[in-house]
C-alpha cells in the first residue's frame, strides 16, 4: 500500500464520490479509481460499492477504512513528535483559507508576530473553496484552516474554535440604477437576482447557504430570487455586467474592485472559526489561534 493509495481510498470514502475526491486532490477521476482498484486487488476483496449516485463502503471496506484512518492519525502524531525532538528543524505550517478572501494585511501581522515567537516557523498559505477546507485538513493536506462556521461540520479529532463574527454586505455594479441612492438597505434590492455559488457535488453546503440567504431576506420582509452559479468568479462576472447582487463578507476581494460597490449591512454577520487536528495540537497552533483572536478584538 502506498500513501497515495491510502489517501485516495480514505477521501473517497469520506466524500462518497470518486469524482469529488479527484476534484479535491486535483487529479483525474481515473487516477483515483486506479489507486483504489490496486488496493482492492492487493486486499482480495471489494472495498467500495459503486453506483450512479456515488460510492459506499462495503462491510470489509469499513474495516479497512477504520484501520487506515487510525493508522493515518498515529503517523501524524509520530511525525509531530519527531519534529518536536529537533527544535531547529524546518517546520512549515500549511494554512488554508477561502479563495475569495482578501486578508493580506492579516498575513503581514501574522508573519511578523509568529516568526518572532517561532523563528523556524514558515507559514504557507493555501486557498480553496470554503467547503473543501475541512476535507483538506482531515486528509493531512493542511495544518490549520480559517473558514466560515456554516461550512464546518463537527468531526471527531478536529479542534474548532470561533475566531470572530465579521460583517456581511452586498456587492453590486457601480452602474446599478440605485448606486447613488442614499441610505440603501437589503430590502431596496428585493426585486434583484441574488447570485449564490452552488456546487452540484456539495448539495448539503449549497442548501445551508440557500437557507441562510432566505432567512436573512425574509427577516427584511421579502422572498429573494436566487440564481445559482458554479463559482465565485461567475457571480462576480454577472454583477460586473450590471446584473444582480451578491451577499458577501467584508473580507471579500470584490471590495477592491472599483467597478463594484460594497454596501455593508451592520446587522448581518458571519462567524469565522479556526480548525486544526487534535492529535497535532501544539504550541504553534494554539499560539496562532490566540494571535488571530487578538487581531479581531484589538
Amino acid at each position: 500500500m502506498t500513501e497515495t493509495q491510502i489517501q485516495s481510498f480514505l477521501l473517497t470514502a469520506e466524500v462518497g464520490s470518486i469524482s469529488r475526491a479527484a476534484e479535491i486532490l486535483y487529479v483525474a477521476p481515473a487516477s483515483i479509481s486506479k489507486q483504489i482498484a490496486q488496493l482492492e486487488r492487493q486486499w482480495g476483496f471489494p472495498a467500495l460499492d459503486r453506483s450512479k449516485n456515488g460510492v459506499t463502503l462495503t462491510v470489509a471496506g469499513k474495516l479497512m477504512y477504520d484501520y487506515l484512518n487510525a493508522h493515518k492519525s498515529k503517523l501524524q502524531i509520530t511525525l509531530q513528535k519527531a519534529r518536536n525532538t529537533d527544535k531547529s528543524s524546518f517546520y512549515p505550517l500549511r494554512l488554508g483559507y477561502r479563495e475569495d478572501w482578501d486578508i493580506g494585511n492579516l498575513f503581514v501581522r501574522m508573519r511578523a508576530e509568529m516568526t518572532a515567537r517561532f523563528p523556524d516557523l514558515q507559514i504557507i498559505p493555501n486557498v480553496y473553496r470554503d467547503e473543501e477546507l475541512l476535507n483538506k485538513l482531515m486528509m493531512g493536506n493542511l495544518d490549520f484552516i480559517i473558514a466560515t462556521s456554516d461550512n464546518i461540520r463537527k468531526r471527531e479529532g478536529v479542534i474548532s474554535q470561533k475566531l470572530a463574527s465579521i460583517r456581511s454586505g452586498l456587492i453590486f455594479s457601480v452602474a446599478h440604477p440605485q448606486v447613488r441612492q442614499e441610505n440603501l438597505g437589503l430590502a431596496d434590492f428585493k426585486n434583484e437576482q441574488f447570485y449564490l455559488v452552488s456546487n452540484a457535488k456539495e448539495q448539503d453546503v449549497a442548501k445551508r447557504a440557500e437557507t441562510k440567504l432566505k432567512n436573512i431576506c425574509r427577516a427584511c420582509g421579502f422572498e429573494p430570487v436566487i440564481t445559482p452559479v458554479n463559482s465565485v468568479i461567475s457571480a462576480y462576472s454577472m454583477v460586473l455586467c450590471g446584473q444582480g447582487i451578491i451577499l458577501v463578507s467584508e473580507w471579500s476581494m470584490s471590495r477592491a474592485n472599483t467597478s463594484m460597490r460594497y454596501l455593508p449591512l451592520d446587522n448581518i454577520k458571519t462567524d469565522i472559526c479556526a480548525c486544526w487536528l487534535s492529535e497535532e495540537n501544539d504550541a504553534q497552533k494554539e499560539y496562532l489561534f490566540e494571535f488571530l483572536k487578538d487581531c479581531f478584538t484589538s
